[in-house]
């Protein structure tokens, strides 16, 4: 789920949620395209950054854990 435009988190943990951010520093938001990019020849990668962002909740420690589902459209 979405969490003010950044990637919601499950667990014992409060205040924070995840941005994902690709190479180019296009962000990440749920539900939403990403712009399209090419794919430097022969490496074939992709390289995406996770950063993790309060979500102006009150902050508590403890344990958390996300799944982010994406699709790739190649052609």
């Amino acid at each position: 789920p979405a969490d003010q435009g950044l990637f919601a988190v499950n667990g014992d943990s409060r205040g924070i949620a995840l941005r994902i951010t690709d190479s180019r520093g296009n962000v990440a938001r749920p539900g939403d395209r990403m712009p399209p990019g090419n794919i430097v020849p022969g490496s074939m990668g992709l390289n995406y950054f996770l950063d993790v962002m309060g979500n102006h909740e009150v902050l508590r420690a403890g344990a958390y854990q996300s799944t982010v589902r994406f699709k790739l459209n190649y052609y």
